[in-house]
C-alpha cells in the first residue's frame, strides 16, 4: 500500500497544476483528464511467459484521473519531471528492483500489447 501511496504522490505533482484562464478550461479538445505512465518489465522480473514457455517482458500502464482537465503538453512536462520517482514508485509497487523496469513510449506500449 504504501507504493501505491508514493505513486499517488507522484502523481499529485501533476494534479497541482492549475488551469490559468476560463478560456483554457473551455478547450477540451487540448485538455487531458488522464495522466498514464508506461513500463515495460524485463523478462527477468518473471512475471511473463511467451508461447513456448520462456520468459518474457511484459507491459504495464498505470493510470490517473485528473480532478481537473489539464494540458497535454502540462502532462508531459510532469511526467518527463517526476519519471525517476514514478519509475521508483513503480518497481516498488511490483516489488522489484528499479533495473528491471524501464519507462517507455505509449506508442511502444500499445505496439507490444496490441493482439495479434
Amino acid at each position: 500500500m504504501e507504493s501505491l501511496h508514493a505513486v499517488q504522490n507522484v502523481v499529485r505533482d501533476c494534479l497541482g497544476t492549475e488551469i490559468k484562464s476560463f478560456r483554457e478550461y473551455r478547450r477540451k479538445d487540448i485538455m487531458k483528464k488522464s495522466i498514464d505512465f508506461f513500463y515495460r518489465v524485463a523478462k527477468e522480473a518473471g512475471f511473463a511467459e511467451d508461447e513456448d514457455g520462456n520468459p518474457s517482458d511484459c507491459y504495464l500502464k498505470i493510470g490517473f484521473n485528473l480532478k481537473n482537465p489539464v494540458s497535454a503538453e502540462k502532462i508531459e512536462a510532469e511526467r518527463e519531471r517526476t519519471k525517476d520517482d514514478a519509475l521508483k514508485a513503480a518497481a516498488e509497487f511490483l516489488n522489484i528492483d528499479v533495473s528491471l523496469l524501464s519507462i517507455v513510449a505509449e506508442e511502444e506500449y500499445l505496439t507490444e500489447t496490441e493482439d495479434d
